[in-house]
C-alpha cells in the first residue's frame, strides 16, 4: 500500500543562513561549565537515569571542546522549510536518514553530539 503524503499547503524552502554570534557562544560555553550538578546517583546501575559522570562528561566536551562552528557549517548545508501551523510560522530542517536507525527519539544532531563527545573523550584521556 502507497503511503499519502500529508504536506501543508503552505511548506516552502527557503534558504536560511545560521550564524551564532561568538558573543552567544561564548555565554553558551560559560553557562555549560557553570553547571551546578545534583549529588552523584544513590544506585550503580542506569535505574535513576543518565549516570551523572556521563552528563559532566558531556557537558565538559561541550562547554570546552565541542567545534560549534562546524555544526554551524553542518546546519548550514541542510535543507530549511517553513510552514504555518495555527497561525504560526514554523521553520524546520527536514532530512531522511541515509540508514534505518533505532534513535527514535533523537534527532541527528543530539546523536552526533552524542557520538562526538564519546569519541573525543576517549581520544583525550
Amino acid at each position: 500500500m502507497r503511503r499519502r503524503r500529508c504536506l501543508p499547503k503552505t511548506l516552502r524552502s527557503v534558504r536560511s543562513k545560521v550564524g551564532f554570534a561568538e558573543v552567544e557562544l561564548t555565554e553558551l560555553r560559560r553557562r555549560v561549565n557553570a553547571t551546578r550538578w545534583p549529588e552523584r546517583e544513590t544506585v550503580t546501575d542506569d535505574s535513576q537515569g543518565v549516570r551523572l559522570a556521563t552528563m559532566q562528561e558531556l557537558a565538559r566536551y561541550w562547554g570546552s571542546y565541542y567545534d560549534w562552528r562546524g555544526c554551524e557549517a553542518r546546519l548550514a548545508d541542510l535543507p530549511h522549510f517553513t510552514t504555518e501551523i495555527d497561525g504560526l510560522d514554523i521553520h524546520f530542517v527536514h532530512v531522511r536518514p541515509r540508514r534505518a536507525t533505532r534513535h527514535f527519539g533523537a534527532t541527528s544532531a543530539q546523536r552526533m553530539s552524542w557520538d562526538d563527545a564519546s569519541t573525543s573523550s576517549s581520544r583525550e584521556s
